[in-house]
């Protein structure tokens, strides 16, 4: 059954990449974890402005071995003290504990300039996503 070229099911529905998006809005809306995945790269992304800091060290917990990194804009980044044209991704210390990823998330100077890499597709996107949720 197809009209105007959409299936009735995209017609009561929405296309599956909108369902996604609506989804991940609402997750990130309430503070939890999404998968992102654009191009061929995946992020288990968490929001953290207004996280609890429990929130923070179970995601921690998830990401281990491995550690989260902080993917900010480029206007958030420069007021870090960094040269970017583009969002960046910060890392995240092990020493590092909630306070210190919310200074870094917030644009306030740490003791100590933060280490960054550009910024793939899926952090990207994950920005836009913060965005449109107004995290």
């Amino acid at each position: 059954m197809q009209q105007q070229g959409n299936s009735l099911q995209d017609q009561l529905f929405g296309s599956a990449g909108d369902v996604a998006v609506q989804r991940g809005l609402g997750e990130f809306r309430a503070g939890r974890p999404v998968l992102v995945q654009a191009a061929d790269e995946r992020l288990l992304v968490l929001p953290v402005d207004g996280a609890p800091a429990e929130r923070i060290a179970a995601f921690r917990t998830l990401c281990a071995p491995r550690l989260p990194r902080l993917a900010v804009t480029a206007r958030r980044a420069r007021v870090l003290g960094l040269e970017t044209s583009g969002p960046v991704l910060l890392t995240v210390h092990s020493s590092d504990d909630a306070d210190a990823i919310w200074t870094l998330a917030a644009g306030r100077r740490s003791q100590a300039r933060p280490v960054a890499g550009p910024a793939g597709p899926a952090a990207r996107a994950a920005i836009q996503l913060a965005k449109f949720a107004q995290r």
